[in-house]
């Protein structure tokens, strides 16, 4: 299958969020093993969109709220899915049944640059060097969720679908990668039985005083 098309009737809440339901597991559709860019034709006009995966294995266009504002509550919209390339390209020799490691313990890895805490993050959970999830991830820059996701597949991690929002006084799983919030910027940090492996900051008993636990990605163990 090289495109997917169906219909959508425009709503309010459409036009809120900026957010349209894909209601098909592109990942079996098109026999790609990681999908979170697309090109959607929308009554025939083409626009290159960011998607996000949802726990059933479907798709959501994220946050584009200008694409929608020229469209009213009650338009009839044709739309055609063009999944693109995923994030990486390098073909894995890992999978779940057969992961990079078992996650039984930790060696800190201090981003070397402030721009690689998610890359820092993985290569702790995989035991590689920070040079090589670079390599993987393909960027050595900022890294957003799907990054972190597709990192976590290519080394066969297994691990949520999606961040689960963090409520004061939640006890955090054994294992996960931690969405955090500092005055000026949010980044990554990995948190390990008890115990905050933090790119930046250290290994430590606690979040640092002046940041925010936002959201959480779970990393499931065998």
């Amino acid at each position: 299958m090289d495109s997917y098309t169906y219909e959508v009737t425009i709503n309010d809440n459409h036009k809120e969020s900026g957010r349209i339901d894909i209601p098909v597991n592109l990942k079996n559709e098109f026999n790609i093993k990681y999908v979170n860019w697309a090109y959607m034709m929308i009554n025939g006009t083409k626009h290159r969109i960011y998607m996000q995966g949802k726990d059933d294995g479907s798709y959501i266009m994220w946050k584009n709220s200008n694409l929608l504002q020229k469209f009213n509550p009650g338009d009839r919209l044709e739309i055609t899915l063009l999944p693109q390339e995923p994030i990486y390209y390098k073909e894995s020799p890992y999978t779940y049944d057969s992961p990079v490691r078992v996650i039984d313990s930790i060696s800190y890895i201090k981003e070397p640059t402030s721009y690689l805490c998610g890359q820092s993050c993985i290569a702790m959970l995989a035991a590689k060097p920070v040079e090589e999830v670079i390599d993987i991830m393909n960027t050595e820059k900022g890294t957003h969720i799907e990054h972190i996701k597709s990192a976590l597949e290519y080394y066969g991690i297994r691990h949520k679908k999606s961040l689960k929002k963090y409520v004061p006084g939640m006890k955090l799983p054994n294992i996960c990668i931690l969405e955090l919030q500092l005055p000026k910027y949010k980044y990554w940090s990995l948190f390990f039985k008890g115990k905050y492996y933090d790119p930046e900051f250290g290994i430590l008993d606690n979040c640092t005083h002046d940041s925010v636990l936002l959201r959480f990605l779970e990393v499931l163990t065998l």
